[in-house]
């Protein structure tokens, strides 16, 4: 099915549920809604969303800096891991990927901290993928 950052699951999950479940009431009131820019074209204002290709390349410049390092918790709640020794896992991005069928793919990190999405060699993962973790960012006020 194809879906962008604004109608995706994720988002809504991550700005309701989460939200909700995983901050107080004072904590809620010191996150940012923050104005995303994202390759679909359609700008979202979330509290808590994932990152873009371009902010991975920002905070994250070096490859190796990109490894996600899945606690057993995210394991245990679906997250796919390389090995149960290394437990390195896949995350989502919110960029589309790339691609004649860019709708159905979103950007990722790989266990190598390598940016799936970023080239049309590699498309993304399919947006109906289970697996990947999911790594939260947000802004908070001063």
């Amino acid at each position: 099915m194809p879906i962008s950052w604004d109608k995706c699951n994720l988002r809504k999950w991550l700005n309701s549920e989460f939200l909700a479940a995983g901050f107080t009431s004072d904590e809620q009131s010191r996150i940012l809604p923050t104005r995303l820019a994202n390759n679909s074209g359609i700008a979202t204002l979330d509290k808590i969303f994932v990152l873009s290709i371009d902010e991975v390349k920002q905070y994250f410049s070096r490859q190796e800096d990109r490894i996600c390092k899945v606690t057993r918790y995210a394991r245990s709640r679906g997250a796919a891991v390389n090995s149960e020794e290394e437990m390195l896992g896949l995350w989502w991005l919110r960029s589309r990927g790339t691609g004649s069928r860019a709708d159905y793919y979103a950007a990722a990190v790989g266990y190598e901290g390598f940016i799936y999405g970023s080239t049309h060699l590699y498309a993304g993962l399919g947006v109906e993928s289970n697996g990947a973790a999911i790594r939260p960012a947000l802004w908070l006020k001063a």
